[in-house]
């Protein structure tokens, strides 16, 4: 009985670490669909504070060769890594990388945690290629959905959609500016992902309250 009762927790372990997965997927296509990054072959790609390497490990399953890069290491670096994968320690602020080396530069939900958002920018502008394309992804600070867990609770500094615009324009002002609503989040019961979905599909459709949707987002190809 002790054999069976072990086994069918590991099953269970296993079971929810795999819809956390799928979880995770999903979101993760949301965020690249709507920045148009879903299952591109780009070239070279630069994931600036990948974290974990999620994001940077679907961009190598889609062909590129993508180096991860985060001011701390991490577990699962070694992990991943592959031959078109590699991670790196390295400031966002101050890339160790030679100028025009990769074909996208990529970061989501970094730039809120920088000591200087705009010396950030320059550098993804520095070491991007000629032509190629610089994406990034941040939470909205006022997204009543993610407001009093991310800002309150947890102290993140997310901007405004009005403080985004500006430090973005400050550096690229051609960038083309967007916002979304993530539709997924991956690490919360089934229940509240279906009434977030639900308050995620009412709120676009009131122009006053695009200041508040998820993510704001720019893109642009570097000249």
């Amino acid at each position: 009985m002790l054999v069976f009762r072990y086994a069918n927790q590991a099953t269970i372990i296993m079971e929810s670490k795999k819809k956390v997965e799928q979880k995770l997927l999903s979101y993760q296509k949301r965020i690249f669909e709507e920045t148009e990054l879903w299952q591109k072959n780009l070239g070279t790609v630069l994931d600036v504070g990948c974290g974990r390497g999620d994001d940077a490990r679907l961009f190598a399953t889609w062909g590129n060769q993508v180096t991860g890069v985060d001011i701390a290491t991490n577990p699962q670096w070694h992990i991943a890594k592959s031959a078109n994968l590699n991670f790196l320690k390295s400031n966002g602020e101050n890339l160790s990388f030679k100028d025009h080396s990769f074909d996208l530069v990529f970061s989501k939900d970094v730039l809120h945690h920088t000591s200087n958002p705009k010396k950030m920018l320059e550098e993804a502008r520095r070491v991007c290629k000629k032509k190629g394309l610089i994406v990034f992804v941040e939470a909205n600070r006022y997204n009543p959905i993610t407001y009093f867990h991310m800002a309150k609770k947890l102290k993140h500094n997310h901007f405004t959609q009005k403080q985004f615009h500006k430090i973005v324009g400050d550096i690229f002002p051609e960038a083309m500016i967007g916002s979304f609503e993530a539709h997924y989040y991956p690490l919360i019961p089934v229940r509240a992902a279906k009434l977030l979905a639900i308050l995620e599909i009412i709120l676009p459709k009131f122009g006053f309250i695009k200041p508040l949707m998820s993510y704001n987002f720019f893109s642009i190809i570097k000249t």
